[in-house]
């Protein structure tokens, strides 16, 4: 059996999604997937930032709730917009502030709820403008609704237009110059991820007894790892059924291993499903899957988890698995690296669904 895990292993990660990385400019972070789309957020700055909200702490005083957040978006498109929105406060704004004065020519329109576009009349200038001293946003009647750390937000741009090969092009606000926009590369093919159609199957029942062994085997004993002991389960069709297993849980993650079920004549087989990524460790130092938080999508087919770097919630890994009907392929993975009160994930992997 562990063999069979470790050829299967192989097998999947044979052609495995390489999530992009995560890069940290001071108090920015920034990204570009594997289809060149890029994305930077803003941070919490490292001097004022907190562990964890005081009860004796006023919530004014808290960097969480002082710090709103800029995001900076390009698509990979030679004409692609430089897409500037703000969020992670409450209010409308009306006005930046910087170094105690009011921008001019800076407007905002609702593009959700909660966030805001900025439109700048002179959008160099106000790149330029993102350098050292934080900005304020203000509503109309002058009250403070949040601060934007810049610190950093010209090497995130600058690296934005470095991956997708804007350097010393027009379309550059760090680096502009005389090349043309066509030296811009094409944006790379993003993989092609068929899914399973949807079924009205119900899952298999699958004996106490059985699952008990399986847990066993798999080094998921609550007696050992802790947590509690539950398998759900969840019809795939084609007469397959994904059990969710749990192996284990901490403070604010919960972990369970995929496994997929069939019925070979009057018995139920069970074997390790498969994800494209590579399997971790387990605690019997076999090649495993685990997810965290993981929950079943029926609509579209996925399983959906939720790795939290710590309980606040500012930091961590989503990621989307799709069932192809022989193998869950990620599809989506978004991350925060950074433990620094910014709630907006950078997408660093997608695939075309289909």
């Amino acid at each position: 059996m562990i063999l069979l895990s470790l050829l299967l292993a192989a097998a999947a990660v044979q052609d495995a999604p390489t999530p992009s990385e995560i890069h940290n400019f001071h108090d920015w972070v920034v990204t570009c997937d594997n289809g060149l789309r890029c994305q930077a957020v803003s941070l919490v700055p490292e001097e004022t930032r907190a562990a964890e909200p005081s009860e004796a702490q006023e919530e004014e005083d808290f960097p969480w709730e002082r710090y709103a957040i800029l995001r900076l978006e390009r698509g990979p498109e030679a004409d692609a917009p430089l897409d500037i929105v703000i969020l992670d406060f409450e209010g409308t704004p009306a006005r930046l502030v910087q170094y105690g004065r009011p921008l001019e020519g800076i407007s905002f329109t609702p593009v959700a709820e909660g966030e805001w576009r900025l439109q700048a009349a002179d959008l160099p200038g106000f790149i330029d403008r993102l350098y050292v001293e934080k900005m304020v946003v203000q509503d109309a009647g002058g009250r403070r609704l949040g601060e934007l750390a810049v610190h950093g937000a010209h090497g995130a741009l600058l690296y934005m237009d470095e991956r997708q090969g804007r350097l010393h092009t027009a379309t550059s606000y760090i680096r502009p110059g005389n090349r043309p926009a066509s030296v811009i590369p094409p944006a790379p093919a993003r993989p092609v991820v068929t899914v399973a159609p949807r079924t009205d199957e119900r899952p298999l029942a699958i004996p106490a007894a059985q699952i008990d062994a399986v847990r066993r085997s798999n080094g998921c004993l609550a007696s050992e790892i802790g947590g509690p002991e539950e398998a759900r389960t969840f019809a795939l069709g084609n007469g397959r059924t994904l059990i969710l297993l749990s192996c284990g849980a901490g403070a604010y993650n919960y972990n369970s291993v995929p496994l997929i079920a069939w019925r070979d004549g009057r018995d139920i087989r069970i074997e390790e499903g498969r994800l494209d990524v590579p399997p971790q460790e387990g605690v019997d130092e076999t090649p495993r899957y685990y997810l965290t938080n993981a929950e079943w999508d029926p609509d579209r087919r996925m399983i959906h988890e939720y790795a939290k770097g710590r309980g606040l919630g500012d930091c961590g890994v989503r990621s989307s698995y799709a069932w192809t009907g022989e193998i869950f392929r990620l599809v989506e993975q978004e991350e925060m690296s950074e433990c620094r009160g910014t709630f907006f994930y950078l997408t660093t992997w997608r695939a075309e669904v289909r």
